[in-house]
């Protein structure tokens, strides 16, 4: 079924503003993702049927479970994927919060992390432009958390649940 959901650019921007936007009607939805309104009528309805939504009356709302949040999830990391590159002072990069989730909303900010060797003179001048950068390009506030190794070795032993949390899901 997701190759059905996944068919098309337009179900895909459909699937995306839905899933961060509830309530939707399909006026709203077709007008959010920018597809006329046989599409979103249909597509909305597929998302019913497949218990990804649930109508109330002339609206269509999210169901919070599972199978939700791991689509969603699985769409953040694909979006991202194409906006955010590992950049060269940096050694790994994560996603965490809402975005890792599958629980953001068009309210919500992007939490990532970067690895790096060592905090410098130059680190918060490139952290701002990566930020700059990918705020205009996803259209939201992100929070970006630079640690080095000493500093997440430090939060996995003073706070493990925390450090779980934060730093399982890497892009």
């Amino acid at each position: 079924m997701l190759s059905e959901l996944l068919s098309s650019e337009e179900r895909i921007r459909l699937l995306r503003y839905v899933l961060t936007t509830s309530p939707v009607t399909v006026t709203g939805a077709a007008r959010g993702a920018g597809v006329n309104k046989g599409l979103a009528s249909r597509y909305l309805a597929l998302l019913v049927e497949e218990g990804y939504l649930e109508r109330v009356g002339r609206d269509f709302c999210t169901v919070d479970g599972p199978k939700t949040r791991s689509l969603n999830t699985f769409l953040n990391i694909e979006a991202l994927e194409k906006l955010v590159d590992l950049p060269d002072w940096a050694i790994g990069i994560g996603l965490y919060g809402s975005w890792s989730t599958g629980t953001n909303t068009s309210e919500s900010d992007l939490d990532l992390w970067l690895l790096v060797d060592e905090i410098g003179p130059e680190t918060d001048l490139e952290v701002a432009r990566l930020d700059r950068d990918l705020s205009g390009a996803i259209g939201c506030e992100v929070t970006i958390q630079v640690l080095t190794r000493d500093k997440l070795a430090a939060l996995r032993e003073e706070d493990l649940p925390f450090y779980i949390r934060r730093f399982a899901l890497t892009v």
